[in-house]
């Protein structure tokens, strides 16, 4: 960790951001289709022969050669197909193409902005390209190269010389670009990861005693061509000074000319551009040129140098060559190169994507016209076409970006066996499918895959950038991406043949930053992670399993844990002022934590003297358990100045089997696993059985106050009500959106990019929903108010217990309840006491009077929470007994564990959904319970709702008042059946209602709920008369509906026999809604009527005048 300089830099933030991808990269691909790949390093013209494509698996012999496809970045390539015209591939046919090698224009979008990036001669990442052939499905043509031979040689002489060049690019050293503030250096300067001015491969580092010296020969020299030699130099600032670098050229080092110098400032590069004198080369046509600094104190480095002269038109006949011809304002150029023959191909390659093959109008040596040559032509001759190195065949999955919310990037190296798990990393992404582990749905992705998708076939960190856009793009997108595979620096292993198996899965930019791949994208602000990024920095497949075990073991929540709760923290620092500042923020983050909603119990170690590294022990802590270990001092890969070690080490005694904390280092370079170096960080995770779930912390260098105001904006997320058990990744991506919406200077961007997370950025730190109150085993005691035994004489009783929340803290009052019983298991007393919830775990007590009448020993349960007015995670450990006579552990009566049977009536009669009732109802709840101990005499937890029509569904629910004149009670008896009435104080207005009924018994047994919907009209109708079934043979029933207010006082139902004889009838109430009658066949006296016809008629008075039959004929058949 270092101090800032006084000079304070702002700087807009967009300035520091790697910006959008305007193209995921993918464009180009027909999923349908099937595609070889063509690694290339050298350019050159390269030969692809039908037994070729047979070995890598093609049908040659169904293929038509016309539509085969070759692309290149995305773009579709010229080709000679050999042969093609017959429509098939023939052994002796072949596909001919111009390949280019790799280069830096892709790394340009890496550059902010990207004019900084120095050249594009020298790929960052690879010097490897990559071609893909293909064959199209749709019975289309691929592109051809054209061709032309040009015998018209009217006015044209034929060339002498063409432009050759000598470029040297230089990569022996990577300077890391520009430090900020100027004047600091890499070790207590600010460097974004973005690549930045000055960043790049460069040659060594020259100092004002230095001289660069490059001995070039000019092959063939056209001396008499009448143009002299054009040097050009790109030169590199390594210091934040002035610059001036002088340049000389001569036959030899001790006959040098000063050719002239360019000035420029810190770490921005310079051009320099001359000609040269024929006096300058030696009599063999070589020439030394230098480069030479000038200003005291200052470092720069030459990147390239390009030297281009004319050179005799003369081609061996063995050697490929290329040829920059001068420009003729005609527009044709005659080449006559008698060492060739006719046939040789030479190639326009102006434009390597539509390259142009130019025929020989002679057959006896190659002579021909090279047209369009007002502007400079670039030809190729090629003597021998290269073999492809290797076809590789690729099959592209097409990936639908809405489907998919969990991305796993990964390597084949982390996909091995492990004993019977074929495969770790879909066995990773498995568990997250799960219910257990989110229910996500996961895309898992090898890293080659993304290259060969979204980069071209290029090993370059844009793939997996470009992936994230083109998965975002898709509306909801992805919600998590999961690194799971090492990274390095990519310039510790460009150079490296073993690189790509050390630097598994790319990170982008230095100082390394994976947020970097996924920042700025979706309309995000720069510096802003769209979607929130974590890495598993593993190279073994058993690493993945290892880290596995752990996720499970902090996501299953099944038993409550205090230990979550319990925070770490450690200050550290190598000055009094140091101590005493670093001690000051961790006990910032302690008022924090401590409060909502996390409740936290923090624990705070510091260092005590002034030593670099001071050794903590804090292992038994850590196998205790705690949620967090928050770290604040100086620190570096291996070691902090809080030393707590690798965690793998036994000698240490860390044992945290099951107790994961998420460790936040806050100082320099913890967060480095890009190095190479093994990090304590990197230890802390990957150890299987103890260590950390979760690492977070800087890359590079830390400085002290935007290490802390990052941490307040963390701290500040993970105690607010909406994020506090919200997964790590999110919260990481909303404490950068308000740190950086906060600050807009260089060191907030460094931060910004450069806190780096290891581990699965889907897991939560606290990840507890709701709170969770329960009494620790064993804590409560009773005593009187002296605390003393509680006697008969006792004038009040005192309970103590110790009371937990396992889960996130809550602003309700908590309210307990107080049973008291005898030992026969009698309520003697019933009391609720409300006080504050604990927020981590507190001592509560309660004084409650005492029942001076009751004899022998008293038996007290305490019930948390017994309304259920704080919805917890765990409802079911909330309560705790107690004697007079000491703990125990139940009451000494069977508990209460029925649930009572709710029961509804309306006017006396049960109804069916949709039914239509009276205006004014008298609904009848009657709640029964079988535990004769509690007696229900008042309505403590029984609750009415009615929810009434309205405009806009949903229509809310309205709790009804039970204190009315419309409601009374009878409180149970010894058949313990409470019963409650019900009615509307004025009668409900037409419309469909719904009515709900939640109750629970003395114990807080939940009964079942009632819910119906019935509907009111106020109109007095009778809606229908019906009869079933009809013809009947053992009962029918007849039923009437009316609608109103007031229903008729009786309803009578007369049946009769076909002869007009009365043989039944039946007379009820009359109610509004459904009234019904059951006839059996029988007549009044009981007797069995024969089959045959009847007829019933329905009389009452006050019916409303209606159209429908009130008579009608039954069937009798039994």
């Amino acid at each position: 960790m270092h101090h800032t300089y006084l000079t304070f830099i702002l700087l807009l933030i967009t300035r520091f951001g790697w910006g959008q991808s305007p193209r995921a990269g993918n464009e180009w691909i027909v999923y349908t289709q099937s595609y070889l790949k063509i690694p290339v390093v050298q350019p050159g013209l390269y030969r692809i022969t039908p037994a070729d494509l047979q070995r890598a698996g093609w049908p040659v012999s169904t293929i038509d050669p016309t539509a085969i496809q070759l692309f290149h970045r995305g773009t579709e390539q010229a080709i000679f197909v050999a042969g093609q015209t017959d429509g098939r591939l023939d052994a002796d046919d072949y596909i001919d193409f111009y390949g280019q090698g790799n280069d830096g224009a892709p790394d340009s979008l890496l550059y902010r902005p990207a004019s900084a990036m120095p050249h594009p001669y020298y790929s960052l990442f690879s010097d490897t390209t990559a071609y893909f052939l293909t064959y199209r499905l749709d019975g289309k043509s691929g592109k051809r190269m054209a061709s032309y031979t040009d015998s018209d040689e009217t006015g044209l002489t034929a060339e002498s010389w063409h432009w050759a060049e000598e470029r040297r690019v230089f990569t022996q050293t990577y300077p890391t670009g520009t430090i900020y503030p100027l004047g600091a250096n890499a070790g207590n300067g600010a460097i974004l990861s973005s690549y930045d001015t000055g960043e790049g491969w460069t040659g060594p580092i020259l100092r004002p005693a230095d001289r660069y010296d490059q001995l070039v020969n000019l092959i063939d020299y056209a001396s008499a061509a009448g143009v002299r030699p054009r040097a050009s130099w790109l030169v590199v600032g390594r210091t934040p000074t002035p610059h001036r670098m002088a340049f000389s050229a001569g036959a030899t080092a001790g006959s040098l000319r000063a050719l002239g110098a360019v000035t420029y400032d810190d770490y921005a590069t310079s051009r320099f551009d001359t000609e040269l004198f024929s006096s300058d080369l030696s009599a063999t046509g070589s020439v030394v040129l230098t480069a030479q600094p000038g200003e005291t104190s200052e470092e720069a480095s030459v990147s390239y140098l390009s030297l281009r002269y004319p050179q005799r038109i003369s081609v061996p006949g063995q050697t490929n060559q290329w040829l920059q011809l001068q420009t003729d304002s005609t527009g044709r150029s005659l080449l006559d190169l008698t060492s060739l023959p006719a046939s040789t191909p030479i190639l326009d390659i102006s434009n390597p994507d539509a390259v142009t093959l130019i025929g020989s109008n002679t057959t006896d040596h190659w002579r021909g016209i090279v047209r369009a040559t007002q502007t400079g032509r670039s030809l190729f001759v090629s003597h021998q076409p290269r073999s492809v190195p290797t076809l590789l065949p690729v099959r592209f999955r097409q990936i639908t970006p809405a489907r998919h919310n969990y991305l796993i990037v990964t390597h084949p190296l982390l996909r091995q066996p492990v004993g019977t798990i074929a495969d770790p990393v879909q066995t990773y992404a498995a568990y997250r499918a799960s219910l257990a582990g989110g229910s996500y749905d996961t895309l898992t992705v090898n890293i080659g895959e993304l290259f060969d998708q979204f980069s071209y076939g290029e090993r370059h960190p844009l793939a997996i950038r470009r992936f994230a856009a083109y998965m975002l793009s898709g509306g909801a997108g992805p919600k998590f991406m999961f690194l799971i595979g090492q990274s390095r620096d990519p310039q510790s292993i460009r150079k490296n043949a073993s690189g790509p198996l050390l630097d598994l899965i790319p990170n982008i930019g230095w100082p390394g930053s994976d947020l970097g791949l996924v920042e700025g994208l979706n309309g995000e602000p720069a510096n802003v992670p769209a979607l929130p990024i974590g890495r598993l920095n593993a190279i073994r497949s058993p690493s993945v399993l290892d880290y596995l075990a752990k996720v499970q073991a902090h996501e299953l929540l099944d038993e409550p844990a205090l230990w979550r709760k319990n925070s770490l923290h450690l200050s550290g620092g190598r000055t009094p002022a140091e101590l005493q500042t670093f001690r000051s923020y961790v006990d910032d983050f302690k008022g924090v934590i401590e409060q909502s909603y996390v409740g936290s119990r923090v624990t705070t170690v510091s260092k005590r003297t002034n030593d670099p590294v001071e050794i903590l022990q804090i292992a038994d802590m850590v196998n205790k358990g705690t949620g967090m270990i928050s770290m604040f001092g100086h620190s570096s890969l291996a070691v902090s100045d809080i030393d707590i070690s690798f965690v793998s080490d036994d000698r240490l005694g860390y044992r945290n089997k099951g107790r994961y904390p998420f460790l936040f280092a806050n100082g320099c370079a913890a967060g480095n696993f890009y190095f190479g170096r093994s990090t304590f960080g990197t230890d802390w995770i990957l150890t299987p059985d103890r260590g950390a779930i979760l690492f977070l912390a800087h890359t590079h260098i830390g400085f002290p106050f935007a290490l802390k105001t990052y941490a307040d904006q963390l701290y500040s997320l993970l105690a607010d009500s909406q994020f506090v058990t919200r997964p790590v990744g999110l919260v990481q991506r909303e404490a950068i959106r308000r740190y950086l919406r906060a600050s807009n200077t260089i060191y907030t961007a460094t931060t910004a990019q450069q806190m780096t997370l290891q581990g699965d950025p889907a897991v939560a730190v606290f990840p507890f929903a709701q709170p969770d109150f329960a009494f620790l085993p064993r804590s409560l005691r009773v005593t009187d108010s002296r605390g003393d035994s509680l006697t008969v004489r006792s004038d009040s009783v005192v309970l103590t217990g110790i009371v937990a929340n396992y889960g996130r803290t809550t602003n309700r009052p908590l309210t307990v309840r107080i049973r008291r019983y005898t030992a026969a298991g009698q309520l003697v007393r019933d009391y609720r006491l409300a006080q504050a919830a604990p927020l981590y775990a507190d001592t509560l007590r309660w004084t409650v009077p005492n029942d001076k009448t009751a004899t022998g020993p008293a038996f007290f349960e305490l019930l948390l929470d017994p309304d259920d007015r704080i919805p917890e995670r765990i409802e079911t450990n909330n309560k705790a007994e107690i004697s007079s006579a000491g703990s125990l552990d139940a009451l000494p009566f069977p508990p209460d564990v029925v649930a009572p049977t709710l029961d509804v009536a309306f006017d006396g009669q049960h109804i069916s959904d949709d039914a239509i009732v009276a205006p004014q109802p008298r609904i009848d709840v009657l709640l029964q319970d079988d535990n004769s101990r509690l007696l229900r005499s008042d309505t403590t937890n029984l609750e009415l709702y009615l929810q009434r029509p309205c405009a806009n569904s949903p229509c809310p629910y309205e709790r009804l008042s039970l204190r009315g004149p419309g409601t009374s009670w009878t409180a149970a008896g010894t058949d313990n059946a409470f019963r409650l009435q019900y009615q509307p104080a004025t009668p409900l207005p037409d419309g469909t209602y719904t009515f709900a009924v939640r109750g629970s018994d003395l114990s807080g047994n939940q009964a079942a709920p009632y819910q119906i919907q019935f509907t009111v009209y106020n109109r007095s109708e009778l809606r229908s008369v019906t009869a079933y079934p009809n013809p009947f043979s053992r009962q029918i029933r007849l039923s009437l509906v009316l609608t109103g207010q007031i229903p008729p006082a009786r309803l009578t139902l007369r049946l009769y026999d076909v002869a007009g004889h009365a043989v039944r009838t039946v007379s009820i109430p009359g109610r509004i809604g459904l009234n019904e009658w059951t006839w059996d066949g029988n007549d009044d006296a009981g007797n069995p009527l024969p089959a045959g016809l009847y007829l019933y008629q329905i009389d009452a008075t006050g019916l409303p005048t209606t159209t429908v039959p009130l008579s009608g004929r039954l069937i009798h058949s039994p």
